[in-house]
């Protein structure tokens, strides 16, 4: 099958963000990662940090995920902040994804390009060891703290995943290639991905 889109989910710590970067930049695509919170905030008129944090603030709830869905079928007058910035962010993909090939990081990206041929379905993981050596060595958090907010960012992360699909983030079955960063290594994951794009 001939890939136009990679969209990744990943665990925090893995090099996930790393390795859409590197793919992007190898290919010489677009790639959606953070940039896309400037781009809702100035269509939304909100800042930066208020975009990310109304992100954050998703539930798992199942009737936030049915309310949801309900208010965006009735119309965007009916929709709280989080779910207007969803909204937007899936628009941004769509539009990003019109311009070509591109690396899509987080954000439920394989949401918002579900009906688009060509999309590699990625998440990234890693065993704990590799993921706390890089959170300490990449990311300046101190050793006493890196399991806690491990756990807090792939928590926010697995919610904001299930009210936004109301899918499991790290069910297999979500996937079309799992990758362990820890045993291949992130250029092994880049060239991989790279070779399925290219």
């Amino acid at each position: 099958m001939k890939y136009n889109y990679i969209t990744i989910e990943r665990e925090y710590g893995c090099g996930g963000t790393q390795i859409g970067r590197e793919v992007a930049k190898r290919l010489g695509i677009a790639c959606c990662d953070r940039e896309i919170y400037e781009k809702i905030a100035g269509k939304l008129g909100m800042s930066v940090a208020e975009v990310e944090d109304k992100e954050e603030k998703t539930t798992n709830s199942l009737l936030y995920s049915l309310a949801m869905l309900v208010n965006v079928q009735n119309g965007k007058d009916t929709l709280t902040v989080e779910q207007r910035i969803h909204l937007a962010m899936q628009e941004e993909m769509e539009r990003i994804a019109d311009t070509g090939k591109s690396v899509f990081i987080g954000h439920c990206a394989m949401e918002a390009l579900k009906d688009r041929k060509g999309v590699l379905k990625v998440f990234i993981r890693a065993d704990d060891a590799s993921k706390n050596e890089r959170i300490v060595n990449e990311y300046g958090i101190d050793t006493g703290n890196v399991s806690r907010i491990r756990e807090k960012v792939d928590k926010r992360r697995r919610n904001t995943f299930y009210s936004n699909t109301m899918k499991k983030w790290e069910a297999p079955e979500n996937y079309d290639l799992i990758l362990d960063s820890g045993k291949l290594g992130v250029e092994n994951c880049v060239s991989i991905l790279a070779g399925l794009l290219n």
